[in-house]
């Protein structure tokens, strides 16, 4: 098996118990209300990323990305660098497993990387809003059924992050975007970074080769 095979199985696979929990912060005050869904795509859209992954203990690796949006359907491929196709999938409701060289048929690959595509590409569904800020900007909360609970932090820079609890408030992914050259229309992040676990976890850095409105 080839060691890139390897490290992205266990990216979506790797423990998140003994890591230092980061918990549910308290919200300061503010008169502000932001729109924080305005950091999501709208209609159907075609992203290409280059990936760079890590893990805790070192190990790196690389890969392309191919991912289709049009909420609530996902389609994705991962490829490696020379184009092989190593997992390709479509969600839609439920998933669809079109292709998976072994390791990455595995059920819980698959389901854990809809969910990371869902949590950096489509809004959240709750209206349950509270609003908030803190030292990096103003803060959306939303409380979605049974947990967990989503930060959208809205920078000064145009950038964001997102912070995401479980039901235990316990801190399990996180999303940092830095923005392209400011328009007037919504533009993709020429760079996004996610990270599972917190920092003891694992780490997706995805930079954006094209984006094509469909």
């Amino acid at each position: 098996m080839k060691p890139v095979y390897c490290l992205f199985f266990m990216l979506f696979l790797v423990s998140c118990a003994d890591r230092q929990a980061v918990y549910l912060p308290p919200l300061a005050g503010t008169t502000e209300m932001p729109d924080c869904r305005k950091i999501y795509p709208q209609g159907r859209w075609q992203f290409v990323h280059s990936l760079e992954f890590s893990l805790a203990d070192g190990k790196k690796g690389n890969a392309v990305g191919v991912t289709v949006i049009d909420d609530p359907v996902i389609e994705c491929a991962l490829m490696t660098v020379e184009g092989l196709v190593l997992f390709a999938a479509r969600y839609d409701r439920g998933l669809k497993i079109k292709r998976a060289i072994p390791p990455f048929d595995n059920q819980e690959f698959a389901g854990g990387l809809i969910r990371d595509l869902q949590l950096i590409f489509f809004p959240p569904l709750s209206e349950d809003i509270q609003y908030g800020k803190n030292d990096n900007g103003t803060i959306c909360r939303y409380r979605q059924s049974a947990g967990p609970w989503l930060d959208i932090i809205l920078s000064t820079d145009q950038g964001w992050r997102l912070n995401q609890y479980g039901p235990d408030k316990i801190r399990n992914r996180s999303v940092t975007a830095r923005p392209g050259p400011v328009a007037r229309q919504w533009q993709p992040p020429e760079y996004l970074e996610l990270t599972a676990c917190d920092a003891a976890g694992y780490t997706l850095k995805m930079t954006l080769v094209s984006a094509e409105k469909l």
